[in-house]
């Protein structure tokens, strides 16, 4: 985890002690059987839940991290590709509930999209 610990340092709007959490939260929640609550990442690391909780409630730009790790790896090219997913869903209350292109049945269905960035 050093390449992503001196990606952290680079990034100017983050103070020391956000760099050194993530940099340990980052291996904590690819090793961590179970779901991704505070309680259970504190079992498996020397942190406490609550300086879990005090770290999140705190800003952090996710966005600028990942771009900083892209650019580390691909320094020559980049490509962004997105993934929809069509879920079928009936009713009137869903948000976002309209009609979506489902790949399967090759027509305009009505349900929800789900946009991945691979």
């Amino acid at each position: 985890m050093t390449c992503v610990k001196t990606i952290l340092q680079k990034i100017s709007t983050i103070s020391k002690s956000q760099c050194d959490f993530i940099a340990q939260l980052l291996p904590l929640i690819l090793a961590l059987p179970g779901r991704l609550t505070f309680r259970n990442m504190s079992r498996y690391s020397s942190h406490h839940e609550r300086t879990f909780a005090r770290h999140f409630s705190r800003p952090f730009d996710w966005w600028r991290l990942n771009l900083a790790l892209v650019e580390a790896v691909l320094s020559d090219q980049v490509l962004i590709a997105t993934d929809c997913t069509f879920v079928p869903k009936s009713g009137t209350k869903t948000y976002g509930l309209d009609r979506f292109w489902n790949g399967s049945h090759a027509r305009s269905e009505r349900g929800l999209e789900r946009s991945v960035l691979p």
